[in-house]
């Protein structure tokens, strides 16, 4: 589905940054530009890491996100003259796809940018990731004074394989005022009414994704009788067809969604629907990065555009555009996109949240997942 708030925006914001990091008037832009004596040292960090990544050619970068893979990657190109070559498909495709390459000795997707769960399970214990840390060399980029704690987060124990540039808000409740008043759903134990019963929708709990990770947090946080009865007695209905999920939303079908994605909540607000999005008020709200890790295929095809891209991709000029198109707050702490994002995917200061993407509830989730297809009937 194309996004077009995510991609008009993008197309406005990549306009300003562009305007912003142009050179002096007079100057080639990167892209045709050739190392010279007299540019200033950041400029010829990027002039040196554009000229090795367009003698390679292309860059193959996999992403199941509209902006990203069109608008991104069409910035990317102009702005380095590196064309960029996109795999489509869920996260746990590809990396299925990744690894059967791995089986037969081949490479040939550089760059992800997926969810946490199969890379975590799958491509981290194959050793199949390249380090990110060891490829981040312009100054911008590695001044832990730009970045949110003082440092580039990553989420994998070693901190170099998986970076975490941004992070908000996720698995938010998300209700139709139409059909489901705010007061009727403040607590975790409200969607046990039976009133609601045949009325809430989730992404599948019991396959990798959204719908596992809210399964699984429940299950921590509630226990297996509350899983039980939210799932099976209230005969709530998965799909992981996104388009499905906010049709049934918009028309009232399923009025209360579990983990609708954030792409979706905005597009039918921007449509007029009455929807609101919340935690409950006596849990945690969970916080992530959804499907916005960015990983480096090791071997990779392109190591000298991968190498460009990560960069660009954690300066300013990329995290301006990658906050609207993935829909979640950049960790630097410059971005003003950052601002414009609608304030219920924003984590605040001095409340407590739940790390979905902790590394160690990652293992739970996939830990817990026999026992859920047991006492869900998988």
């Amino acid at each position: 589905m194309r996004r077009d708030f995510a991609s008009w925006f993008l197309a406005t914001t990549m306009i300003a940054v562009l305007s912003a990091c142009a050179r002096p008037s007079g100057t080639p832009p990167v892209a045709a530009s050739q190392p010279s004596d007299g540019a200033s040292a950041p400029d010829r960090v990027w002039d040196d890491l554009a000229a090795a990544a367009r003698a390679e050619g292309k860059l193959v970068l996999a992403t199941n996100n509209t902006a990203v893979r069109e608008d991104m990657a069409d910035a990317f190109t102009k702005r380095f003259g590196v064309e960029v070559e996109v795999v489509t498909g869920r996260g746990s495709d590809t990396v299925a796809r990744i690894m059967r390459e791995r089986a037969a000795g081949l490479s040939t997707v550089d760059v992800l940018i997926s969810g946490l769960g199969t890379a975590s399970s799958q491509l981290y214990p194959a050793h199949a990731m390249a380090s990110i840390k060891s490829m981040l060399v312009v100054p911008e980029v590695t001044d832990p004074a730009k970045w949110r704690d003082g440092k580039l987060k990553f989420a994998d124990p070693d901190g170099e394989y998986i970076l975490r540039s941004v992070e908000s808000i996720q698995n938010n409740i998300v209700i139709n005022t139409d059909f489901v008043k705010r007061d009727e759903v403040r607590k975790s134990d409200d969607l046990l009414n039976p009133k609601f019963q045949g009325k809430i929708a989730t992404h599948d709990p019991l396959q990798n994704g959204g719908g596992l990770v809210v399964a699984t947090y429940l299950m921590k946080l509630k226990g297996e009788d509350y899983v039980r009865k939210l799932f099976v007695d209230q005969k709530a209905q998965s799909s992981n067809d996104d388009r499905q999920l906010a049709d049934w939303m918009a028309r009232g079908i399923y009025p209360i969604n579990l983990n609708m994605t954030e792409e979706d909540v905005l597009d039918l607000m921007k449509e007029g629907m009455k929807l609101e999005a919340f935690s409950f008020d006596d849990l945690p709200p969970q916080t992530g990065a959804g499907g916005a890790f960015l990983i480096v295929i090791d071997p990779t095809p392109h190591p000298n555009a991968a190498k460009l891209w990560v960069n660009w991709f954690a300066s300013k000029e990329g995290q301006e555009m990658a906050a609207i198109a993935l829909g979640e707050p950049s960790n630097r702490l410059d971005v003003e996109a950052n601002k414009k994002l609608p304030q219920f995917l924003v984590p605040q200061p001095g409340r407590d949240y739940f790390d979905i993407n902790d590394w160690n509830f990652t293992a739970d989730v996939e830990s817990i997942k026999p026992r859920l297809q047991s006492l869900l009937g998988g």
